[in-house]
């Protein structure tokens, strides 16, 4: 078998097709065989045709002088010597040669070797003719690239498309069977290659091996095919005909990954393809949601009126942003793939183009959000004051701690043609007190996910907390106050609560 595959350490698998056949061993090595080529240059060519008569001029003085002669020898690349007759020979340089010409039949090829690597496969058993062999390895280059396009129509359901392109840096495909998966599967030696290759690190192979055996390390999962790629060919030149077209035989779930199956794919080595994979029709809701982060007391923000992430977290609470999402539930037995996703909302007979955004992994039966941007018609408006205070109105110890009161407004506007749905969450550094409607308050736990997130600007959430002194948590949980506000197109509603912290001077 000319040429070798460049597998995974651990996943080269030669095998035999024959009954009572198998492969005895896979032997790789290099080789060469004799080859011809055209010469490239003169001296190759005066080498090539020795014995033959060669006619020329060469500068003599002011002008030229033709010879005539045999061509005995090319000496040191640089000189021809031809014969004349009657034992006379001259020596020509042969950059100085010109209008050559060279009588009979003129050969035109050199002789040279081929360099070739590849595999020796021996079988044993009862070998009678011809025999089928086969290599089964995993090795990257090829990957496919999934995306959406999602269709929403006015009764809730969502029309998705789902189209992926294939990207081939690996092999040429004739009429192949092709599995897409969606999930992620592990390979925990993508960063090794086997030595069958030749060219690998067979020290940094076998080492990789010792450290899982010895120390159970665990390499995780470099080879995800939606995302990883060997970008290491050449483009290919394109089918001079069309390619049969692929078939797409349905999807099936394997373990914890599903797999889309292409039949009769053609696609050469460094050549795409895009094909339809999939169609499904979704459930989505419109959600509205605005998030007021949590902003330190006024005892603790004077230490930091400068910090990058205080005042990051002052504009969002100063000019909230309504975000706009859909939330997608997919009912149906194909889970959705993370994925761009091009939405268009249906109206009649035509389709208008409403975003493109990121869908993310759904599956079956689940649920996922897709980011709309900002919902610039739904407005809220924000409002803060301290009510009162109560000195001494704790004693944790020997300190005694004051309470200071607080309350907000909150009032959002729908300017929109049709009513919305509003989700409204405020954090604050303190226990709530009260909140109006029906709203919900809740303090969070220290570890909470969502008390990571309170803060609302920067990398670190809890941005704040390396300014408050260390005795603060214990009397002020981070709280969160809810509502969800229906808002009929032109409506005002406002939300309101009340809230404390205690504080030690």
């Amino acid at each position: 078998l000319d040429g070798l595959p460049s597998p995974l350490l651990g996943s080269f698998w030669p095998y035999a097709t024959g009954e009572g056949v198998r492969v005895a061993s896979a032997t790789a090595g290099r080789w060469t065989t004799a080859d011809t080529r055209d010469v490239s240059s003169l001296v190759e060519l005066l080498k090539e045709n020795t014995d033959r008569t060669l006619s020329a001029s060469v500068p003599v003085g002011d002008g030229t002088e033709f010879v005539t002669g045999t061509i005995d020898s090319v000496l040191f690349n640089t000189h021809v010597r031809l014969a004349t007759g009657e034992g006379l020979s001259h020596v020509l340089p042969i950059d100085q040669l010109q209008a050559v010409k060279i009588k009979g039949d003129v050969r035109t090829t050199a002789e040279t070797e081929k360099s070739h690597v590849g595999l020796t496969l021996r079988l044993d058993g009862e070998v009678a003719g011809e025999e089928g062999v086969g290599l089964l390895y995993v090795q990257k280059g090829f990957r496919w690239i999934p995306q959406y396009r999602m269709t929403l129509n006015e009764d809730g359901t969502a029309e998705a498309v789902l189209r992926a392109t294939l990207v081939n840096d690996l092999i040429d495909l004739d009429r192949a069977d092709v599995n897409l998966v969606v999930g992620v599967p592990t390979f925990a030696f993508a960063g090794q290659t086997d030595p069958i290759a030749l060219d690998a690190n067979v020290q940094q192979a076998a080492a990789a091996v010792n450290r899982l055996r010895n120390d159970n390390l665990y390499f995780g999962n470099g080879l995800q095919q939606q995302i990883s790629s060997n970008m290491a060919y050449g483009y290919a030149e394109p089918s001079r005909e069309a390619a049969p077209p692929a078939e797409v035989t349905g999807g099936t779930k394997s373990e914890d990954l599903f797999v889309f199956a292409l039949r009769n794919v053609t696609l050469k080595r460094g050549e795409r393809m895009s094909v339809e994979v999939a169609r499904q029709t979704l459930n989505y809701e419109h959600v509205y949601e605005v998030d007021l982060p949590i902003l330190p007391p006024a005892e603790i923000a004077g230490n930091q009126q400068q910090n990058p992430q205080f005042l990051a977290a002052a504009k969002a609470l100063a000019a909230p942003k309504v975000r706009h999402r859909l939330e997608v539930t997919n009912p149906t037995d194909t889970p959705l793939t993370t994925a761009p996703v091009l939405l268009f909302t249906a109206d009649g007979e035509r389709e208008q183009l409403l975003a493109q955004s990121l869908q993310t992994y759904t599956a079956a039966g689940g649920t996922s959000p897709i980011d709309l941007g900002t919902a610039v018609d739904v407005s809220v408006r924000f409002d803060e004051e301290e009510t009162g205070r109560v000195p001494n109105a704790v004693t944790r110890g020997n300190a005694k701690f004051d309470r200071v009161e607080l309350s907000g407004e909150i009032k959002a506007v729908n300017r929109r043609g049709d009513a919305v749905s509003l989700r409204v969450r405020r954090y604050v550094p303190g226990p709530l007190t009260a909140v109006s409607g029906e709203g919900k308050a809740k303090a969070l736990a220290p570890f909470d996910p969502e008390a990571a997130d309170a803060g609302g600007a920067g990398d670190n959430p809890y941005w704040w907390y390396g300014y408050r002194p260390n005795w603060y948590a214990s009397l002020n949980p981070v709280s969160r106050a809810e509502w969800t506000l229906e808002l009929k197109p032109g409506e005002e509603q406002a939300a309101e609560y009340e809230w404390h912290y205690f504080w030690r001077w």
